[in-house]
């Protein structure tokens, strides 16, 4: 094989990974900061709580409908307004509607006490688009605020953001660096979800250098991690890397262990989403029986 070849499979094998194991801002929806000032936020208007509430539960449909009905009224708090529209911003951010997203987001005055997560946002719908510097530009200022800053987001999550950036842009020590520094602080809060991607994206950092070696070492982490999880998706991603791996050390019998496996894990979440979607048009039809 020709160096020239083997560079190239390199990188569909480089595209391949990742595909499968970003996060672009968690695996986890909703802040848990928000959630909790929602559950002390009264509010007389009942668009507003059921807006409030599906949003708690990540309905996306219905809380873009409350929270437009809500603001449709003539007589709103500046903070049911920021609320409202960073639900819907965050809404269409959840159906990758990012346009409409960014829209909204820009409706969040910046005297919100919540505007750090408006800020998490932009940059990460800038992640997705491939925007990468933009991105830092929104997630760098968020890393140097005060840890014990009670509306301050998850700091693990925004160095693992900061250093897929970085990984795109080739600057692969600052890329380690703060990927490194995401993995510490998901450890130390146990965050294992978030945990598994991170080690996903380090082996990714590593493959990208031609290091194998450690690239395998934190994708065989990452899968241990993701078995523990009940997310059938971070399975399937974890499995298919590891598949990928297999196939590429010629490793026919390992590779095809793991794509029973990973076969498996996809079943498993197609099933979930039918029952997810199921479930969330039984919840619609119920909400308009009582209209």
């Amino acid at each position: 094989m020709s160096k020239k070849t083997f560079m190239l499979l390199k990188t569909l094998f480089l595209n391949v990974f990742l595909l499968v194991i970003f996060p672009l801002f968690s695996q986890k929806n909703n802040d848990d900061a928000i959630v909790r000032a929602l559950k002390k936020h009264h509010s007389k208007e009942s668009n507003f709580a059921k807006a409030s509430s599906f949003f708690i539960e990540n309905n996306w449909d219905s809380t873009l409908y409350y929270s437009l009905q809500q603001l449709s009224k003539k007589q709103n708090t500046l903070t049911t307004k920021n609320f409202c529209h960073y639900f819907r911003g965050y809404s269409f951010k959840k159906k990758k509607l990012f346009d409409e997203a960014q829209k909204e987001f820009k409706l969040v005055s910046t005297n919100f006490e919540f505007y750090d997560f408006v800020k998490m946002n932009f940059g990460a719908i800038a992640l997705e688009k491939s925007q990468f510097n933009e991105a830092l530009s929104y997630f760098a200022p968020l890393a140097i605020r005060p840890k014990n800053n009670p509306f301050h987001v998850n700091r693990g999550m925004l160095f693992h953001n900061i250093g897929i950036c970085h990984l795109h842009l080739n600057h692969f020590e600052e890329a380690e660096r703060n990927l490194f520094l995401s993995e510490n602080i998901q450890k130390e809060n146990k965050d294992t979800i978030n945990l598994t991607s991170t080690l996903s994206s380090i082996a990714n950092l590593y493959y990208q250098q031609y290091n194998d070696q450690k690239a395998e070492k934190y994708f065989q982490k990452a899968y241990v991690l993701a078995l523990l999880t009940d997310d059938f998706g971070l399975k399937k991603n974890a499995t298919l890397n590891l598949a990928v791996v297999e196939e590429n050390k010629k490793n026919s019998h390992k590779a095809l262990i793991y794509r029973k496996e990973y076969e498996k894990w996809s079943d498993s979440l197609n099933d979930q989403n039918k029952i997810w979607a199921l479930a969330n048009l039984e919840k619609q039809f119920a909400v308009k029986q009582k209209q």
